[in-house]
Order: structure tokens, then C-alpha cells, then sequence
């Protein structure tokens, strides 16, 4: 089953049967959209997959990395639709520890932010706080040099690992 939902991934990712959902997140002073975050999707012919039935294995494979430019890419240029159609909302994307540790990442980011693809006021990038703990130096490496292009991080699923109430 692994074996040929990998497979099948790698079909979609290269025909690009891949789409972004945005879940808004609501400012609840003021009642707007504050941000939305952007949520993959693999859409198949037996349905659509949550990341959560897939990103393990693309992980796993080596296939995160694809799906992490992609998905950088597509909230790019949803943000930018954003803007241009009047709506100063930041989308918000996702990170994993593999990413962190991508030695491409930063090369890849630096060329979409240069060309003007990113603009870093529009995108946020979400780290789970298990992910930074994974390895830690090279964690923070990769978050300040993205930052120093620009870029706004959000701790992700906090209090749900090494700071967790429940484990005290």
C-alpha cells in the first residue's frame, strides 16, 4: 500500500494534482481576517487526501521537499491575489524538521523572495515547536537566514510536545 501511494504521489506532485485550502484565522478584536493559513490537498481520483494520510511518507521519501517548494510557491502567489484584490491578509505555510534541515531551502527561498515571487510581508512560515526541538542548532540556522531575508515565523502546535502541560 506504501509503495504505491508513493508512487502515486510522485505521479501527482509531477502533474500537479496538488491544491492549497485556506483556513482563516479571525483577529477577534477586530473581527477580520487577520490571516488565512494555507492547507494541502492531493487531489486523486478516489477522493481528496489530507496531508495527514500522505506527508509522513513524502517525509520519509524525500518527496517533502518538492511539496514544501510547491506549496511555497502557490502561497506566494495566493497572497499576492490576495493583496491585488484589496485583502491585506498574510498566508501562512508550513515548515517541517526535514525542511529545516534542507540544504536547498534557503537558495530556494532566496530566489523566490529576489524575484519578487515572495514577498515576505505577506507570507508566514509555521514551525511546529517538536520540529525545532529535533535538532535545534540547525533549527535556528535555517530560521535566522530566513529570516534575514524577511521572513515571519509562527510557533505551530505549541504546548502539544516538549512544553506540554500535560508532561509535567
Amino acid at each position: 500500500h506504501r509503495l504505491t501511494l508513493l508512487a502515486d504521489l510522485r505521479r501527482g506532485l509531477a502533474a500537479q494534482d496538488l491544491e492549497l485550502r485556506f483556513q482563516p484565522m479571525i483577529d477577534l478584536r477586530s473581527g477580520r481576517v487577520a490571516k488565512v493559513e494555507a492547507m494541502l490537498r492531493w487531489r486523486r481520483d478516489d477522493g481528496t487526501q489530507l496531508p495527514l494520510e500522505f506527508l509522513e511518507l513524502a517525509e520519509q521519501s524525500g518527496l517533502i521537499q518538492p511539496l514544501t517548494r510547491w506549496m511555497l510557491g502557490e502561497a506566494a502567489r495566493a497572497a499576492s491575489i490576495l493583496r491585488d484584490a484589496g485583502h491585506e491578509v498574510v498566508v501562512s505555510t508550513d515548515l517541517s524538521m526535514r525542511n529545516l534541515i534542507d540544504p536547498d531551502l534557503l537558495a530556494f527561498v532566496t530566489l523566490l523572495v529576489t524575484s519578487g515571487e515572495l514577498q515576505t510581508d505577506l507570507v508566514e512560515i509555521e514551525v511546529g515547536e517538536i520540529e525545532l526541538m529535533d535538532d535545534p542548532v540547525r533549527s535556528r540556522e535555517t530560521l535566522a537566514a530566513l529570516a534575514d531575508l524577511g521572513l515571519r515565523f509562527a510557533l505551530d502546535d505549541f504546548g502539544t510536545g516538549y512544553t506540554s502541560l500535560s508532561t509535567m
